[in-house]
């Protein structure tokens, strides 16, 4: 839901009359939904930088790219928001069991 809002308002036209593309706008919103649920529950998440270095093919050449992660360690917090917007839902697995603690963990 939240990809979808960001994807429309990068869209608008604007939003890339003030100097933001669309794909720098939708990256804005993606950061900032991410900060929101990070300082709105700060003990579910944990934030990583991942330094890896990558080979390009064409030149040969090797370069570091830096990662900024942000890690939910709490399914509930994911689950709120799909339960919060339907009336029922199916989960299927053979690895659910015991239900109960399956039922704490998501927060139901």
């Amino acid at each position: 839901a939240q990809t979808d809002k960001a994807a429309d308002l990068a869209a608008k036209k604007e939003n890339v009359d003030r100097g933001l593309s669309p794909p720098a706008l939708a990256t804005l919103i993606d950061l900032f939904t991410k900060l929101g649920f990070l300082l709105r529950q700060p003990g579910d998440y944990v934030v990583v930088l991942r330094k890896r270095l990558t080979k390009s093919h064409r030149s040969r050449s090797k370069t570091w790219e830096f990662h900024l992660l942000v890690w939910s360690m709490n399914p509930a917090v994911a689950f709120r928001q799909v339960a919060g917007e339907v009336r029922s839902v199916v989960l299927t697995s053979g690895t659910l069991a015991p239900l109960d603690s399956f039922a704490l963990e998501l927060g139901t």
